[in-house]
């Protein structure tokens, strides 16, 4: 060949593995040898092969002599992929390694085998997020146990959904401590199905809070799972598992995983204070959806575990920094609400790329805006968000608006967060109707003669108000006179029936207060006290002799599609209306009540579950029977309902609705409250009942709520400090119930 100046170098090849041995300058105008010398370049022992190294070090020419072939070769680290052949040539030669460069020194790569992450555990849980019986006060006052978990192989995990949860993940779940589940995972080291037992230092108290820790992690256990206790609950954690670290071959730089609570089937209590109720046999773990973790009907996000690269081998140095400033709150009124330019710092933040980002309650991105002062936060409407800072570098994935933070994938680095509460102004109305006490009273109408409530038989305690007002009502709240006092009214002439005598405080200003109207029609500031019955009879039929009131019988069902069936009853001597209540068969929760004036109804429910109802009769004037049998029936699975021709179409027929009543939401808060109780709830009928009970089941108070409302409030400051139970009742629904505390909020 022609003259170059080359570097020799002597590589061995085994079933595609290269490996060089040594390499020498050198100069000439080709090469022979018959030495198995390295340092000679070109050998003649089997298992030598001659290769030319392109400049770019992407090619090797395989060669077999000046005469000989010539095979080219495409290099992928170690190993060999034949391009072309260049045949027709004698194989004879010597053979050798020329390579074509200055001679250098050929470091093969060294696989990494471990590295060191930091994983940051950022509470978001807060009385903001979770208004819902949301633990506030101490000793009981919302908080996380300290981490702990592990990095593992596939063979093996912390917990999984649907399974019985293990000793040491019950004790967490219930008292927080990592005793006997650091035993447990000491048992999964020693077996080799774990590695490294990774614990925090400190937890978090109160939330919302940061802490964090620091792990090592290997190839050979790529897996991490993590789990905290959430405090105070009766069996509740958030935790996951099973999050790989290591993809295509490679660690990852960074992973935001969003809490998920658990409920770990060892305790059945509902609420964060329940009392100890082990539940035996254990239920397999599950995730939480409801309960007091939920809002209006969803789990808003407890809070992020936030996973970062932190050794040496990271090609990512990204820091979101620290944000400081806020909580804001704004009212949701049709005014601009802008955060004020100053009034979040953002330090410590380190990146190629600086990006806002702003997050609903769940984490996900509702837009991103070029500083935090952009957004206005009036538009997005009543709730809560999130304002983070985010650095990354070029190649971030997932950052769009609708995506959740846990999409974001490639180098970067999330702030904390500062939570923006939207919320509706309301303004203050501090009166009380007051507490009835006295009655019920009970007459015997047309007889001619006059039929009073006795001087000093209804006391009223606690009103409050610039404005004082009895009111009589009929039974639906229509408003059938506005006497002086109770005594006044002379209720012989008013016929049979049942009607309520309540007392109003109000403030100037009040509109609706008059006779034909209902009270749902009152606006203004007002507050209306519980009531007292007084029934009407009739003389003769009534006060006299006894009605009968017959227990319905021969109740059927058939269906009428796949969430609707037909219920048919023999109509029952005396019936003025029938009382219905369903519940899910084998079960005690009632999820279907109704008042119906006809026996035979429409019943919408969930498809392909069983249930059972029973039914009273309500005769009139006080009078009902007894309930009947619980009598079961089902509805069909979805799609495997064929309708017959010509029936089920009477659309005339009375419905309940238990789809609608299972998604029934009550919230009141605050929680604990010291005088005015504001109660979320959005009513359907003109006949819903709120009704506060004490713990013993005595009746404080009760208040009709209006038709199509859905923001209620209560006086609550002259009720002793206790326990308290809030329930809602409206005809053809089944009640909900919301515990209170009432005490100081401060």
């Amino acid at each position: 060949s022609n003259a170059i100046e080359a570097g020799l170098a002597a590589y061995s090849f085994n079933n595609g593995n290269i490996e060089l041995l040594n390499q020498v300058a050198a100069q000439g105008t080709g090469a022979t040898g018959n030495t198995t010398d390295p340092a000679a370049a070109f050998g003649t022992t089997e298992g030598w092969i001659d290769l030319w190294i392109s400049d770019d070090g992407k090619y090797l020419y395989q060669c077999y002599g000046l005469t000989g072939e010539v095979g080219v070769f495409a290099i992928n680290g170690s190993e060999l992929t034949l391009i072309q052949e260049i045949g027709g040539l004698p194989q004879n030669n010597v053979q050798g390694i020329v390579a074509v460069g200055q001679p250098r020194t050929v470091t093969p790569p060294v696989a990494e085998t471990t590295a060191r992450y930091r994983v940051t555990f950022d509470a978001a849980w807060s009385e903001l997020t979770h208004p819902v019986d949301f633990p506030a006060n101490e000793p009981n006052i919302a908080r996380f146990s300290p981490v702990a978990g592990m990095t593992h192989n596939a063979s093996t995990q912390l917990f999984e959904e649907g399974t019985i949860a293990s000793p040491g993940i019950v004790e967490i779940s219930q008292s927080g401590s990592r005793q006997p589940l650091d035993a447990e995972i000491a048992a999964l080291i020693n077996a080799g199905y774990a590695e490294t037992y990774i614990e925090s230092a400190t937890r978090v108290r109160p939330s919302p809070d940061t802490i964090s820790t620091t792990f090592e992690v290997s190839t050979s256990h790529p897996y991490l799972s993590l789990t905290s206790m959430i405090a105070p609950s009766p069996d509740w954690i958030v935790g996951f598992n099973n999050l790989n670290l290591v993809e295509d071959g490679k660690f990852i730089e960074s992973r935001i995983v969003q809490f998920v609570p658990y409920d770990t089937g060892s305790d059945s209590g509902e609420s964060f204070a329940s009392d100890n109720q082990d539940t035996q046999p254990r239920e397999p773990i599950f995730e939480i959806t409801d309960g007091p973790l939920a809002y209006k009907g969803q789990i808003n996000s407890i809070g992020i575990w936030r996973i970062e690269r932190i050794d040496s081998g990271s090609t990512c140095n990204t820091e979101g920094g620290s944000i400081a400033g806020g909580p804001f709150e704004y009212c949701v009124d049709g005014t601009a609400d802008h955060i004020p330019a100053g009034a979040i710092s953002l330090a410590g933040n380190t990146g190629s790329n600086s990006q806002w980002v702003v997050t609903d309650e769940r984490g996900y991105i509702l837009g991103l805006p070029p500083s935090f002062t952009a957004p206005n936060f009036d538009a997005a409407g009543i709730g809560v968000c999130f304002v983070w800072h985010l650095s990354y570098e070029n190649g971030l994935q997932g950052l769009a608006v609708g995506n959740n933070i846990e999409s974001l994938d490639g180098c970067f680095d999330l702030s904390n967060s500062i939570y923006v509460k939207r919320k509706e102004c309301i303004s203050v109305c501090d009166v009380n109707g007051g507490n009835l006490a006295g009655g019920p009273f009970e007459f015997c109408v047309g007889d001619g003669q006059a039929d009073h409530i006795p001087a000093g038989s209804i006391l009223i305690e606690g009103k409050r108000g610039s404005n004082s007002q009895y009111v009589v009502t009929d039974d639906i709240g229509n408003i059938l006179g506005l006497p002086p006092t109770p005594e006044a009214v002379n209720f012989d002439g008013a016929g049979i029936g049942v009607c309520l005598v309540w007392h109003l405080s109000y403030e100037d200003g009040l509109t609706g207060l008059a006779v034909g109207n209902n009270v749902d029609q009152l606006a203004g500031c007002y507050d209306l006290s519980n009531s007292t019955r007084v029934i009407r009879n009739d003389s003769e039929e009534v006060c006299e002799a006894a009605q009968v009131c017959a227990t319905p019988t021969g109740i059927t069902s058939r269906a009428a599609g796949s969430k609707k069936v037909i219920l048919n009853w023999d109509r029952a001597d005396g019936a003025g209306v029938y009382k219905l209540e369903i519940r899910f068969l084998g079960e005690t929760k009632i999820v279907g009540r109704g008042m119906i004036r006809h026996n035979s109804i429409f019943v919408v429910a969930p498809a392909g579950r069983d249930y059972e109802v029973r039914i009273q009769t309500i005769c009139g004037d006080d009078l009902t029977s007894e309930y009947s049998e619980w009598v079961p029936f089902s509805t069909p699975a979805l799609g495997g309902f064929v309708a017959a021709a010509g029936r089920d179409n009477d659309n005339s027929l009375e419905t309940i609705n238990i789809e609608d009543q299972l998604d029934k939401t009550l919230t009141t808060y605050p929680n604990p409250v010291a005088d005015v109780l504001n109660i979320v709830y959005k009513t359907n009928t003109e006949e819903g009942i709120l009704t506060v009970y004490h713990i013993s089941g005595k009746e404080v108070l009760t208040q009709q709520l209006g038709k199509d409302t859905e923001r209620h409030q209560i006086a609550l400051d002259n009720v002793p400090n206790g326990l308290y139970l809030v329930r809602i009742d409206e005809p053809g629904q089944a009640p909900v119930t919301q515990r209170i505390v009432k005490g100081s909020n401060k």
